[in-house]
């Protein structure tokens, strides 16, 4: 009777938290694209918008650093709720003064920042909050859910985004992505966790940030795979959101249609990932396979070097070629991301000590930091590299990264141990 309750709370879960993820992200999706239309146009300025984006980075790795620790001693079922709703606010103020402010990049700038921060502890509370969602056998559906939504919005949201910029305007736009915020808020009310606050041990902000962080230093394999994360997004998410852009957009001639399609294929490959991953009894299997999968992208990175044969560069070679030999190229990238992504996060969200939860994958989301600062180096690189040598190089890097980091750890070794440690310990519990 016990189970089937908890069936159910886990179904009505995952349902309210597919719904208002959705609402809350298509409609972050759909402003971010239509202000950077609107940037566009009142600047003609591409890189000032990149740099406004780069920045607006850098509020999520301080509050995923900082933040952890009070989440972890904090209601996370209200923290949802309320940084989804301070977002609202935030959002609709910025909308009514950005109506007599209309040019105002710093302002723009600034708001960027502002809500970055709040999404930040939104995120954090969320993903620390997933095991309590639902059992543990269900917290791999829930993040392959999580990236699946991700990669839906991803391919959607510049669509639509185009779209409501033309209809509604940046004003109408921005109004809408503040009530979507109301909207997810509202909805997460609903949400039945299994338990909201995890840490109330008496210890200060400061010693439970020291414990995490020396939970942290303890696990070596965890370590290492924050360190490939790292390099991952110093690398690969550049690669798919600026350099992909200017290779096929400036260098190759796609259409702005074959570009997108180009784009779409790797989102595409993340949500095939992800459906595969959520059929998974076990993740350890694909765990055992990290690294290997890290090294799939690079080699899918190093790829990229083929479109300057002769095949694809002759005089009256059609683009249509390059696109279905990029769309392949991205979709299977996209497919092993989604592995190594969802694999990654669930371990962590089912190995870490519930206590100190919020505060690991504050660490994890920190990664993100690598993003911007990647997005600026091949900003430089760009323009004094050949844009050939940039890709083979760094999926050249990053394949020997990985392949350095398999030497220090036993990946296959370490995951087989928790597997049959996990087993033993399931068939003791149902004695």
């Amino acid at each position: 009777m016990v189970n089937s309750h908890k069936d159910g709370a886990t179904k009505t879960n995952f349902i309210i938290y597919f719904v208002s993820r959705l609402i809350s992200d298509l409609g972050s999706s759909i402003f971010s694209f239509a202000l950077s239309l609107y940037v566009l146009d009142v600047t003609g300025s591409a890189a000032l918008f990149t740099i406004i984006v780069g920045f607006s980075y850098l509020p999520k790795t301080i509050v995923n650093i900082a933040a952890g620790v009070y989440v972890d001693k904090h209601d996370k079922k209200k923290l949802v709720i309320l940084f989804d709703f301070i977002s609202g606010i935030a959002t609709l103020i910025f909308w009514m003064i950005f109506k007599t402010h209309a040019k105002s990049i710093p302002l723009i700038t600034g708001f960027q920042i502002v809500l970055s921060a709040l999404v930040g502890m939104f995120v954090l509370a969320l993903n620390s909050s997933i095991p309590n969602l639902s059992t543990k056998e269900n917290v791999v559906k829930f993040n392959s859910m999580s990236m699946g939504i991700t990669a839906v919005v991803s391919m959607g949201g510049p669509v639509i985004g185009a779209i409501a910029y033309k209809a509604f305007g940046i004003f109408g736009v921005t109004f809408i992505d503040g009530i979507t915020f109301f909207i997810s808020g509202a909805m997460e009310v609903f949400l039945k966790y299994n338990k909201t606050v995890a840490n109330k041990d008496g210890k200060s902000y400061f010693e439970s940030f020291r414990t995490v962080w020396a939970y942290l230093n303890g696990e070596k394999v965890l370590k290492n795979m924050l360190f490939i994360i790292v390099i991952l997004n110093c690398i690969m998410t550049p690669m798919v959101t600026v350099v992909l852009q200017y290779v096929n957009y400036h260098e190759l001639k796609v259409s702005g249609s074959q570009l997108s399609l180009i784009q779409a294929s790797w989102s595409l490959g993340i949500i095939i990932g992800a459906v595969f991953v959520s059929t998974r009894k076990s993740i350890y299997g694909l765990l055992r396979k990290f690294l290997i999968f890290i090294q799939i992208q690079s080699v899918m990175i190093i790829l990229w070097f083929i479109f300057k044969l002769p095949y694809f560069t002759k005089p009256g070679s059609a683009s249509l070629k390059i696109t279905a030999a990029f769309c392949i190229i991205m979709l299977v990238a996209g497919l092993f991301n989604g592995f190594s992504s969802i694999s990654a996060m669930s371990f962590i969200q089912t190995d870490t000590p519930e206590d100190i939860l919020a505060g690991i994958v504050g660490v994890v989301n920190a990664c993100q930091i690598a993003v911007p600062v990647g997005m600026w180096i091949y900003g430089i690189l760009l323009e004094k590299v050949p844009w050939v040598y940039d890709t083979v190089i760094s999926g050249v890097l990053l394949f020997s990264i990985a392949g350095f980091v398999n030497l220090k750890i036993n990946l296959k070794d370490y995951f087989m141990h928790k597997e049959s440690k996990n087993v033993s310990v399931s068939k003791e519990s149902s004695f």
